[in-house]
């Protein structure tokens, strides 16, 4: 068959004739039934229109909405054709769409506010029929063209409650069923729907899967098994028959009954039949309650059940004292006095609350970006400009205080402030330095002695004689001994004994201050002055 003949099939209305054979051809391959009956029609749009009209759709009810709601929950919002074998009369297409343009919990079914107003009409003039893509703030692309439609009415004017084309007449069918109102459900439903809201509620009830569904009927099975052969053995014994069950004979080894190659020690002199002890096999936990344990509902559902035959028996043996005992249980001013409520701190501070509430709270728009309308620069100027004015307004009065500044000029011999030091020169830096050595090597001549000081010469042995000493020559001697001391620390500085002799004993000499030097040198001026007279 040519292209341009395929297409020019496809194109076609769907004739009458079609519809009634489509129903009785369902078991007929597609392929064959479009070639034979249908003029040569796609097998595809064969498949899909009959599939269409055996699901039916048309309005939705109150319980299919429901059905759908419980399976959009248990099966996820992918797995439509598994959402719509629930559904008798509704295609995979249909609960998709009845999902996401009614049902669908992010949908605002609200009365449309003005600046959704002018968001719609501002998306419909830059993207004109593409609804869907216009639907980005809460409503669905048929409520966004139906609110469209209707500002267009209003603004030529239209009446619309006199005249509306777009309202339904007697007979004609919904277009667009999905995102309309459920109807209420009838008081007597039909056998098919009654059908399908008992297997609904079935399956959904169902979690445990197809393999336990499976594991407990083979459990059951296996139950039924072992009755049915237990029947007939006791009915076969009943009868005197031999129904005892007799060994199979084995050629070989049977390794589920014996340890193949077993070789049993040999007995010794010593009896060791308390040492034979049972080999303990391990057994794993095959429930839940081996698992964890008997559970607290199970306990309390015993005491009750012990509670209530220990009644029973107390009301047999003695009714009055039992009635009496109930009736003082149910005493309202028996009950005991409860107990003050005693809550734990707050972990949460009000600090933390406020935070979540402001982490809660939406924006106007989904995607926070405002959309700009046409004519509106001037307001937004036009109140810039009152906000500013309104600024100036709360500034305080200007105060007509004067004060004349006059700056200091620095002279040359002021000291640099810290912040405007500069970096000094390196030649600048050594000539510094030097003269900084040459002051503290004038400091310390002058606080030498006067032979250092004058360069004398120095005495190079201690020349003293066997005689002994009158008290002027013990201070002669002492002033002589100091002097020596004072020579050799000297020399020893300088460098000049170290190199004649090897072992050199360095004096201790007091470091004087250069005031303590002049007040010494001032005593002995006055001591030579009154030894001269």
């Amino acid at each position: 068959m040519s292209r341009n003949k395929r297409a020019s099939s496809r194109s076609r209305v769907f004739p009458s004739e079609g519809r009634k054979l489509l129903p009785a051809a369902c078991k007929l391959f597609w392929r064959t039934f479009a070639e034979h009956y249908l003029n040569s029609r796609s097998p595809i749009t064969e498949s899909n229109k009959m599939r269409t009209m055996v699901k039916g759709g048309g309005v939705w009810k109150n319980t299919e909405d429901e059905i759908l709601k419980a399976a959009v929950m248990k099966y996820g919002k992918n797995q439509w054709p598994r959402i719509s074998s629930l559904l008798l009369r509704k295609s995979a297409n249909q609960c998709k769409a009845r999902w996401y343009q009614w049902l669908d919990p992010s949908i605002k079914k609200t009365e449309w506010t003005r600046e959704e107003d002018e968001k719609l009409l501002h998306l419909a003039k830059s993207m004109p029929t593409l609804w869907r893509t216009m639907s980005i703030f809460g409503r669905t692309s048929s409520q966004c063209l139906e609110r469209y439609e209707k500002l267009l009415d209003a603004a030529c004017g239209n009446n619309i409650d006199d005249y509306d084309p777009r309202k339904l007449r007697p007979g004609e069918i919904d277009p667009n069923p999905e995102s309309k109102p459920a109807r209420p459900d009838p008081v007597d439903m039909d056998e098919d729907e009654k059908e399908m809201l008992s297997e609904a509620r079935a399956r959904l009830a169902n979690t445990r899967g197809k393999k336990a569904k499976r594991k407990a009927r083979e459990k059951q099975l296996e139950e039924a098994r072992k009755l049915a052969s237990l029947q007939k053995t006791r009915e076969l014994k009943a009868a005197g028959a031999d129904v005892r069950q007799r060994k199979r004979k084995t050629s070989g080894i049977d390794y589920n009954a014996e340890i193949p190659f077993e070789k049993k020690p040999p007995p010794g002199f010593y009896d060791i039949g308390d040492e034979d002890r049972p080999v303990e096999l391990f057994k794993f936990p095959t429930s839940i309650e081996e698992i964890e344990g008997e559970q607290r509902v199970d306990k309390e559902a015993l005491l009750r059940k012990k509670d209530v035959a220990r009644n029973k028996i107390a009301q047999r043996h003695c009714a009055p004292s039992a009635i009496l005992q109930g009736s003082k249980l149910n005493d309202l001013e028996a009950v005991r006095k409860r107990s003050r409520l005693n809550l734990p701190a707050p972990q949460i501070r009000d600090r933390d609350l406020e935070a979540m509430a402001k982490i809660g709270i939406a924006s106007d728009l989904v995607g926070n970006d405002d959309i700009g309308m046409r004519g509106c620069g001037k307001l937004r100027r036009s109140e810039l400009r009152k906000e500013v004015l309104s600024g100036f307004k709360n500034v305080p009065q200007p105060k007509n205080e004067y004060r004349v500044v006059t700056e200091r000029f620095r002279d040359d011999d002021d000291e640099e402030e810290p912040g405007e030091k500069l970096e000094e020169d390196i030649s600048d830096r050594i000539d510094r330095e030097r003269a900084e050595e040459e002051a503290l090597l004038e400091k310390k001549k002058r606080a030498s002695s006067d032979l250092v000081r004058n360069s004398l010469v120095r005495s190079d042995k201690d020349k003293s004689s066997f005689v002994h000493p009158t008290p002027v020559e013990l201070a002669d001697e002492l002033i002589r001994k100091e002097l020596r001391s004072l020579l050799d620390e000297k020399a020893i500085k300088k460098g000049k004994r170290a190199a004649n002799e090897k072992s050199v004993h360095v004096p201790s000499v007091d470091d004087f201050e250069e005031y303590e030097l002049k007040e010494a040198d001032e005593l002995i001026k006055d001591e030579a002055k009154f030894l001269c007279k």
